[in-house]
């Protein structure tokens, strides 16, 4: 009976037991515990109301331009508990619809967030009580062993099943000491069985020499070397948080932001057309002719301007490109950047920052395009920014507080399908509401989509 359970052991494949156990690690998931009381049709409402009123500013999980929505609910009821007759809750609901109001009627709380960032909340008085609820729901729950998609504002879920990862890591250890483990018994028993026998003992191949193991090292560096090709394909040509330094320091963030001059203002062809302008240094010169020095860099950008478009800021007239020299070019810039020394906030102009200046004179701003579509992409300005109403901040993110502009969006396709499949199409905007197809459409199914409308065709982006 020894004997046969002996050799049953001897037969045991420890070599395929261990890389098992290894695979096991590398494909291994953090598993979730899903809690049955969670009411997923109301996450599920809560996301898809997430997308189209909040991602462009707020996470679910982490802090962006505003604070994430996880906790939110209980963050007001702590912070406020009950103020004129109203619980924090409600007063969240007012917040979130105006946040005006709960200000206006002195809730601290809501004086305090009014200074968390820069930007401005917008108002969501299109928002009922229970849109609002199914929000914040999905807040507290969209970590919750449910699948979350790309929101368009780069949603990242983190993962918070602490309990479930230190499990798993558990596991792992202990199956990591019983490999070793059987593997000295296994020795053992193998010994003792050979003595018995009275066979010779044959010299076994160490792990790491047996051609197991190369060929198992084989097959898993092919599939890691497809699975890379396959990523990097995938990430062709994208450049999600490209941010390259312009020619011209131009800030968003006091134009757009503290300024609040429209996006449509300088890109007027937004509106218009299929692309978006670069803003002309005429545009500029519409406010700069008067305004010659700036908040954070003095003179030293609105300088470069004048270089490009031939300005001669001291006298307020435009140089004469055919008579103008360099030196008359020189001698102006110097003298118009020295007046840099006497502003408070600014640092002198230095030679560097002349030459800067002169290096313009006469030449085209070669701004930097950072948002790039493929060439077999169609996508057109006007059609969404007349027809679907999108804000410039859904694809391009806070413009109004970037210093330097960067690609905030993937503007991957299925970046672009999932917003098409989630927006809800305005059947009243004007070049819908004679469409009795599409009314009755919404009549059946209470809201229209893109999608509905053919807005993840092959066709409608691909030529």
């Amino acid at each position: 009976m020894t004997l046969n359970w002996l050799k049953a052991l001897k037969q045991i494949n420890l070599q395929g037991f261990i890389v098992l156990v290894l695979l096991a690690i590398s494909f291994s998931q953090p598993v979730f515990a899903q809690d049955e009381n969670i009411d997923l049709e109301l996450v599920k409402k809560g996301k898809e109301l997430f997308k189209g009123n909040c991602a462009s500013c707020h996470n679910a999980v982490k802090d962006m331009t505003g604070p994430k929505i996880q906790g939110v609910t209980a963050k007001w009821q702590k912070e406020v508990g009950t103020f004129d007759g109203k619980s924090g809750e409600e007063w969240l609901y007012e917040w979130i619809k105006n946040w005006n109001t709960p200000v206006n009627a002195g809730v601290p709380y809501a004086v305090q967030l009014q200074n968390y960032d820069p930007s401005v909340m917008q108002l969501n008085l299109g928002l009922s009580n229970d849109d609002i609820k199914a929000i914040l729901y999905y807040g507290d729950h969209s970590t919750a062993g449910i699948a979350v998609e790309d929101t368009g504002a780069e949603e990242v879920v983190e993962d918070t099943s602490t309990y479930a990862n230190w499990l798993l890591g558990f596991l792992i250890v202990a199956l990591l000491i019983a490999v070793f483990a059987l593997s000295k018994i296994t020795k053992t028993l193998n010994k003792a069985a050979v003595a018995k026998s009275g066979v010779a003992e044959t010299e076994s191949v160490p792990f790491w020499r047996s051609s197991f193991l190369k060929t198992t090292l084989i097959v898993l560096a092919t599939v890691l070397v497809f699975y890379l090709l396959a990523v990097q394909a995938i990430a062709l040509g994208r450049q999600q948080g490209y941010q390259p330094m312009q020619p011209i320091k131009y800030s968003h963030a006091l134009h757009a932001g503290e300024f609040e001059i429209d996006c449509k203002y300088c890109h007027s062809s937004a509106e218009e057309g299929k692309h978006s302008n670069i803003p002309s240094t005429n545009v500029c010169m519409n406010c700069h002719k008067l305004i010659q020095s700036g908040p954070k860099h003095g003179r030293k950008e609105i300088a470069k301007i004048y270089a490009a478009i031939g300005y001669n800021p001291l006298k307020g007239t435009y140089f004469d490109r055919e008579k103008t020299t360099s030196k008359e070019y020189k001698e102006v810039f110097t003298k118009f950047l020295d007046q840099d020394k006497d502003s408070k906030t600014t640092k002198p102009a230095t030679e560097k920052d002349v030459k800067a200046v002169l290096d313009m004179v006469n030449k085209p701003v070669e701004w930097v395009r950072i948002h790039n579509l493929p060439d077999h992409v169609y996508f057109n300005h006007a059609q969404h920014v007349n027809v679907g109403k999108v804000e410039c901040q859904t694809c391009h993110g806070d413009i109004q507080n970037m210093e330097v502009v960067e690609q905030h969006a993937p503007l991957s396709m299925g970046w672009c399908i999932n917003c098409h499949r989630n927006t809800e199409v305005d059947l009243g905007n004007g070049y819908y509401k004679d469409n009795d197809k599409l009314q009755k459409m919404k009549e059946m199914h209470k809201s229209v989509t893109v999608e509905d409308i053919g807005g993840t065709e092959c066709q409608k982006c691909h030529y």
